[in-house]
């Protein structure tokens, strides 16, 4: 079965997935928890460079990601730009304060 993403204006799709069954839920879950065992020992200074990463992706890809949220949403495409731009004030924020939230959490 898949899941399909409805244009809301004229309703074309936009684009469709796979839904995934239990077990491939329940692998990823307990994958996700294993790299968490891992995660939680990253230094702030490391975790900060790839919400940098992150952050240059959404910013290198601004146009096509709220050309996607129009399309889903029906919003209009200023509307989109400024969700993406959100997005990036978010991230631009843990790259600031995370390493003084963080501190004294990572540090063994």
């Amino acid at each position: 079965m898949k899941l399909k993403s409805v244009n809301p204006h004229n309703q074309s799709i936009v684009g469709e997935l796979e839904i995934s069954t239990k077990p491939e839920i329940e692998k990823t879950v307990y994958k996700a928890k294993k790299a968490f065992e891992k995660w939680r020992f990253v230094a702030v200074e490391k975790r900060v460079q790839y919400i940098k990463k992150y952050r240059n992706l959404i910013l290198k890809n601004k146009e096509k990601l709220a050309k996607l949220t129009t399309l889903e949403m029906g919003k209009p495409i200023i509307q989109s730009f400024q969700d993406v731009d959100w997005e990036v004030e978010f991230l631009d924020y843990y790259i600031k304060f995370g390493p003084k939230f963080l501190k004294e959490k990572t540090r063994l």
